[in-house]
């Protein structure tokens, strides 16, 4: 259904708004909503342009069929194809943070009792993953982010991480700088949600940011294609003034080597020096991790298009003798993807695609690809919505879009903190794209005091 409002008036826009939160309500059938648009775009002509729509012949010839096999390995050596195996093997790598201190900030008399039970809850998950766990004691409730940071003035944990609950009023982000400013994690968690919240898959992603922010591994990707050793996530924050969220770091077996921070800067692009600098300090992390080794490849996951300069890149591959693939991954305006099947009598049915469904683009080394299935969206809306591919774009190297396609769907199923539901993006630019935004909420004093392995964006 199309609906085309007329006029300005404050009524026209309540009518919009009232219209739009319908919309999101409503369950249109994948292959109704085909229908429909191919019904509005037939026959559409551009005069000026001198240009029309046509159908493109023999679509099949490049459809590709890009799934990895998913093997993550979780502790004991079990493998499973789903990060929330962790809740069945236990997780891979245990924490290496010293001391997890519970405490509450801000909130009434009730909300501090009750937090006490939530605390219990996340430490037994996280006991129930890894033998090797830091010690937990429970600190007395803070009234606001001021009296916090009193009292870490007088006394700091050290190699501690800070599960927060947060009562009514308080505000996470003064308490979070406050964290930061003494180099403390943080996993925070509400306590005014309705009861029904607290089930056991609230606790569960919980004790997973807990888990990870300590220095826990929940799983390790099996068997990457290719021969990628590092990848590089880069992402851009802002309007104008832009924050390179840049430089987070993973290993092939999907195990992060930290982050880096550039200088702010306006513009789309990263300056030349700028880039150069975090390609050196990315490559110095990955040597300071595997003995002075060097990656066989790196892979730089750009969030968006790249604007920076492939010099720089033919250069630092030159100077260290490390190939090197830059692939642009493009999160919207893509085209969506569907799978066509014939049914009796020739009557066609469409329906989400599969996870690795891919659409290759004749003559360009580029591609749409589905990180995410109908099915996984679950049976209410499986169906009723459409899936979000990726567009991916090989900018730069050796290593063929098919493979690096690949590697991106793999990414895609881990998270660290998220047991229920994996990102679209791959967690290289799906982690520099959050880390973006967190460094415009916080103040960057402080968060130029957190150590680089700590995943303070989940």
């Amino acid at each position: 259904m199309l609906l085309l409002l007329s006029g300005e008036g404050p009524s026209d826009l309540g009518r919009c708004a009232m219209l739009e939160r319908i919309a999101r309500s409503l369950k249109w059938p994948v292959g109704e909503r085909l229908k429909a648009a191919i019904r509005l775009v037939k026959g559409l002509k551009v005069s000026e342009l001198d240009a029309c729509l046509q159908a493109v012949e023999d679509t099949q010839r490049f459809a590709r069929d890009l799934k990895p096999e998913f093997r993550l390995r979780f502790r004991g050596a079990a493998v499973a194809d789903s990060e929330r195996a962790v809740l069945r093997h236990g997780a891979y790598q245990g924490m290496t943070r010293k001391l997890v201190v519970p405490l509450v900030v801000g909130g009434t008399a009730l909300e501090q009792a009750v937090a006490v039970r939530h605390f219990e809850a996340v430490e037994r998950v996280c006991r129930q993953w890894h033998s090797d766990l830091p010690s937990w004691k429970t600190a007395p409730p803070a009234g606001d982010a001021e009296a916090l940071n009193q009292r870490l003035g007088q006394r700091k944990p050290e190699n501690a991480l800070l599960l927060i609950g947060l009562g009514r009023g308080a505000d996470k982000r003064k308490i979070r700088n406050v964290a930061y400013r003494y180099g403390l994690a943080t996993q925070f968690m509400r306590l005014d949600y309705p009861p029904r919240t607290y089930q056991s898959t609230y606790y569960n992603n919980l004790a997973a940011g807990v888990f990870s922010k300590g220095g826990g591994v929940l799983c390790a990707i099996d068997d990457m294609p290719g021969e990628t050793d590092l990848f590089i996530g880069l992402d851009l924050g802002g309007v104008s003034q832009r924050a390179p969220g840049l430089a987070f770091l993973f290993t092939r077996e999907g195990a992060q080597l930290g982050w880096q921070l550039a200088e702010a800067q306006r513009g789309e692009r990263v300056e030349d020096a700028v880039l150069r600098d975090l390609l050196e300090r990315s490559l110095e992390a990955y040597r300071q991790a595997h003995s002075g080794a060097l990656p066989r490849r790196i892979a730089l996951h750009r969030d968006g298009r790249l604007f920076e300069s492939l010099d720089v890149i033919c250069d630092f591959e030159r100077d260290h003798s490390v190939g090197l693939d830059v692939l642009e991954i493009v999160k919207s305006g893509c085209p969506p993807l569907y799978r066509r099947t014939f049914v009796a009598e020739n009557k066609k049915e469409f329906r989400n695609p599969e996870v690795g469904d891919a659409f290759e683009l004749p003559g360009l080394d580029e591609l749409i690809i589905a990180t995410y299935s109908g099915e996984e969206l679950g049976s209410s809306w499986g169906d009723k919505v459409t899936v979000r591919p990726l567009r991916l774009r090989k900018r730069y190297g050796e290593t063929d879009l098919h493979t690096l396609a690949r590697q991106v769907v793999l990414l895609s199923r881990i998270h660290g903190a998220s047991l229920y539901r994996h990102p679209r993006l791959p967690v290289t630019t799906h982690h520099a794209d959050r880390f973006a935004t967190l460094r415009q909420e916080c103040n960057l004093d402080d968060l130029s005091k957190m150590d680089r392995l700590c995943p303070v964006y989940l």
